[in-house]
């Protein structure tokens, strides 16, 4: 599989909002990917991109996401009066 479609199938995936388009998008890519692939597949779909030196891209070692996270507001309690 490349690298190329699975980066386009990904766009179409966000693109849609129909749950019917996603799930034959990643079916199709899916039927279309090999045993050798999953390391690569399902670690790119679930978090954007395999990590360097780890086959599991690095979501099942338990290392946290380099994604940034959105700011939270603070819950009343946390807030200093």
């Amino acid at each position: 599989m490349l690298l190329a479609e699975l980066a386009q199938v990904s766009l179409e995936v966000a693109a849609t909002s129909a749950r019917s388009r996603k799930v034959a998008l990643l079916a199709g890519l899916f039927r279309d990917a090999g045993p050798e692939d999953v390391p690569v597949v399902i670690p790119y779909l679930a978090d954007g991109c395999p990590r360097a030196g780890s086959a599991s891209g690095g979501g099942a070692s338990g290392t946290p996401s380099n994604r940034p996270r959105s700011p939270r507001s603070p819950s009343p309690a946390s807030t200093p009066r």
